[in-house]
């Protein structure tokens, strides 16, 4: 049994409310994983993606015809298709990248497998993926300099926020496609003209709720908005969270300092295994950290004045002296 398989196991078929699972590639229309006795066809792969991208309207009037059993349609949409008969329940869910498939029975309780489901479809969505956009907020700063060169790698789409010319300058250098001045111009207008009204898949954002209302007008529907920063405060006035419910969108937080020994260890050793070979001078694709100064201990203060003052392009580093 392979990952996949025992993540369809795992989130799925262990509720005991799923009899059977399956992913589809969009891509070439192929079964990417199943579970036992669940045998999918190319026939079948195609018929989930002609629902979607072809037929939804006559699914909704006709139903659905899967494996010689006619299944009446309950709700479709662009996002997940819900179709019954007289004992039995299909549902699809698509994502970005996949379809995923799901039964249920008599005895079952569907709303489980719906659930169960949609939260393994929010799972994939999730992840990163080849093609998607990403804005990251303070493009200059160090955070956002390797965040623009580590989503190249992943062939995701980077867009820039920044405060001077200089730092939107060497973020296009570093890969990001786009940049907008924030102290100039509102840059949610400007990505919605950059990603023709779509909005971006993802925000990074070191700022807070200062930018909460922008953030939210360039989020994509489906997008991710993880705050790992709160530069801009922490309070939000308005309402945020029915805005952010009509895009289906995700609010992720992050915070490495409280983190467990343990977990810092695994992020170490994924990151020197996964990243650390594209240091390399002689890789291609490069990647190279972007250090702005070096301050000895002595002189912390005026380390932390200049990022307080915002002059910095990239790290600012402290020189700790020698232990005696």
């Amino acid at each position: 049994m392979n990952q996949i398989q025992s993540l369809l196991n795992d989130c799925l078929i262990r509720t005991k409310h799923v009899e059977h699972a399956a992913i589809i590639k969009l891509k070439d229309e192929s079964v990417w994983a199943s579970t036992v006795g669940f045998n999918l066809q190319p026939q079948n792969a195609s018929l989930f993606s002609s629902a979607f991208f072809k037929n939804l309207l006559h699914i909704r009037r006709e139903g659905l015809y899967f494996k010689e059993r006619h299944y009446k349609c309950v709700r479709a949409d662009e996002c997940a298709i819900y179709l019954k008969n007289e004992d039995r329940g299909l549902i699809a869910v698509k994502t970005e990248s996949y379809i995923l498939v799901a039964t249920y029975c008599e005895g079952m309780y569907p709303s489980v497998c719906v659930e169960a489901i949609e939260k393994l479809a929010d799972y994939f969505r999730g992840k990163v993926q080849s093609g998607q956009t990403v804005l990251i907020h303070a493009g200059a700063s160090g955070v956002g300099t390797a965040a623009i060169q580590l989503t190249r790698l992943a062939k995701v789409i980077p867009i820039v926020t920044a405060g001077t010319q200089e730092k939107l300058q060497l973020a296009a250098k570093l890969g990001a496609v786009a940049g907008f001045n924030y102290k100039e111009e509102d840059f949610s207008e400007r990505v919605l003209e950059f990603t023709n009204g779509s909005g971006v898949d993802i925000i990074l954002d070191c700022i807070g709720g200062s930018y909460w209302e922008k953030n939210l007008n360039c989020l994509s529907t489906d997008g991710q908005w993880i705050v790992y920063g709160l530069l801009g405060g922490g309070e939000v006035y308005g309402d945020l969270l029915t805005r952010l419910r009509s895009k289906r969108g995700s609010l992720l937080t992050s915070l490495l300092r409280s983190r467990e020994k343990e977990y810092k260890e695994k992020l170490v050793k994924a990151f020197t295994e996964r990243m650390l070979p594209y240091f390399s001078q002689d890789r291609s694709p490069h990647v190279q950290p972007v250090i702005d100064s070096v301050y000895p201990l002595h002189r912390i203060v005026e380390a932390h004045r200049t990022m307080e003052e915002n002059k910095n392009l990239g790290k600012v580093i402290i020189e700790m002296p020698p232990s005696s």
